[in-house]
């Protein structure tokens, strides 16, 4: 009898591990931790009143995001436009791309400082924009401030002749509704 104690006990364990939840970041549950654990006939009074609480708190947070969104797109997490690269990604639909130079950098974008710096290239200055999902901010949208992603060539609009990688940024600023990003793009090199 002693020795199919220690291997019940084992098994138990080996059951109580697989059985845990696993916390992947996506669905915002936290798992059980190590320390959360209490192995049956161990618990006192007070960590079983502490875990009630916990409970109770728990299903009231949970009742409650239930409520708030039940468009049943809770699942998708809202786009975010500056990914590192992905070769199969589709073309953003709601991103675009306009010219509007170095007076309208000064003019429109006072406080952004790019300057003109050229060594023999010419750049110029565009402004890649991206919709605003519902109930989103820029901030969220575009953490980096660089809301024409990786590629600004993907984008719908005007495109540099050379580069669709801007050199520098400004951003993000809300402009009609979208979010927007000012960025000095190469347009060519003498040679």
């Amino acid at each position: 009898m002693t020795r199919i104690l220690p291997i019940l006990s084992f098994s138990a364990l080996l059951l109580a591990c697989a059985a845990r939840p696993v916390d992947d970041g996506l669905d915002g549950n936290a798992s059980v931790s190590d320390s959360d654990e209490v192995v049956a006939g161990e618990s006192s009074s007070s960590e079983s009143e502490s875990t009630g609480s916990e409970s109770e708190s728990t299903s009231s947070d949970s009742s409650s995001d239930s409520t708030e969104s039940s468009s049943g797109d809770e699942c998708v997490p809202p786009p975010k436009f500056d990914l590192p690269p992905d070769p199969n990604a589709p073309v953003p639909e709601s991103c675009t791309n306009t010219k509007i130079g170095w007076d309208g950098l000064a003019v429109d974008f006072p406080d952004c400082m790019m300057c003109d710096v050229s060594f023999g290239c010419h750049y110029d200055v565009y402004l890649a924009c991206v919709e605003l999902g519902p109930g989103q901010t820029c901030e969220e949208l575009c953490p980096s401030g660089n809301c024409g992603g990786f590629d600004w060539g993907m984008c719908v609009g005007e495109g540099s002749g050379w580069s669709n990688e801007p050199v520098e940024w400004c951003g993000p600023y809300l402009v009609d509704g979208q979010c927007c990003t000012a960025g000095q793009l190469l347009e060519y090199c003498a040679e």
